[in-house]
Order: C-alpha cells, then sequence, then structure tokens
C-alpha cells in the first residue's frame, strides 16, 4: 500500500489551498474593484471634460489639469498630505508595532497591560448604555420631561406593559 496516495478528487492539496485563498480573496477584490476602482478610473475620464451640472458634458482635454495646476490651494493640500506621509504614517507604525509586541510578551502585569488598551472599546459602549438609560429613566427621564407637555410624560419606556401581552 503506498503511503503517498492522491486524493480522489484529482486536485492536490496545494491546489485545494489556492482554489480556497481565490474564494475567500474574491468577494473583497471585487468589491475593491466595483466600489474603489472603477470610481477612481470614472473620476480620471470626467477630468477630461466641461461639465455644466445638467448633464451636459464638452470635451475640455487637460484645460481642467491646467487650471488645477495653477492652484494655490492644491499646492498647500499636497505639502499637508507630504508632511503627514513623511512625518506621522512612519512614527505611527513605529509606535504601534512596539505596543503590538509589548502586548504579545507575557510579563507580570500583561493583564492590566491589555485591559487599558481595550478599555477605550468597552468604556465607549458602556457610556452609550447610560447615556440611553438616563434619556428612558421610568417616568422621570429626560425623555419623559421632553413629551411631558404633550401629554407622554408618564410612559415607561425601559418596563413592559403589563395587560397587553398575549402569553399571560
Amino acid at each position: 500500500m503506498k503511503a503517498s496516495a492522491k486524493p480522489k478528487t484529482g486536485m492536490t492539496r496545494k491546489r485545494r489551498e489556492a482554489l480556497a485563498a481565490f474564494a475567500f480573496l474574491a468577494p473583497d477584490t471585487i468589491g475593491l474593484l466595483i466600489f474603489v476602482a472603477l470610481p477612481m478610473v470614472l473620476a480620471f475620464g470626467v477630468a477630461f471634460f466641461k461639465v455644466d451640472g445638467f448633464g451636459n458634458y464638452q470635451y475640455a482635454g487637460l484645460a481642467n489639469y491646467k487650471l488645477m495646476a495653477g492652484d494655490d490651494q492644491l499646492w498647500a493640500s499636497l505639502k499637508v498630505t507630504a508632511t503627514y506621509v513623511v512625518a506621522f504614517v512612519p512614527i505611527a507604525f513605529v509606535v504601534s508595532f512596539a505596543l503590538a509586541m509589548l502586548v504579545r510578551n507575557r510579563f507580570k502585569s500583561i493583564g492590566w497591560v491589555r485591559s487599558a488598551f481595550f478599555l477605550p472599546n468597552v468604556v465607549s459602549l458602556v457610556v452609550v448604555g447610560l447615556i440611553w438609560q438616563f434619556l428612558l429613566v421610568d417616568k422621570r427621564g429626560a425623555l419623559s420631561k421632553l413629551l411631558a407637555p404633550f401629554g407622554l410624560g408618564d410612559v415607561s419606556f425601559l418596563v413592559r406593559a403589563r395587560g397587553n401581552d398575549s402569553a399571560t
């Protein structure tokens, strides 16, 4: 009996893995093509036309690009963008990488460090929950106070109404 028998499907493991990779990448690739690449190509094409806003297109050639190149705001925004790319992106990458390595390693206070990083995610949800609770407190909440002039101040938003449930 052979130890390396081929699978019955006729496909090698490497080919099956490649097919699975393409299957996982296909939806994202299609989305990027439809929602990023296609609009970029269309915008580049429309840039060669003069558009009046009423659906009338008139071929302008490179006139729009010449107009744009003479605008001082373009060069100011390119300078800000270049500064951002040169200064912020490498610093953010290095700091993020260092923090990732920090929480990857095991040391005495790793639980505290990981909690400190995750805390902003949890706190925001807790704050949202508390704000909604403050707004909807039974007959005393801010929403009840706002609705009182309309005769709806005694509404219990967070309490299930009794007698209206068909299961009881």
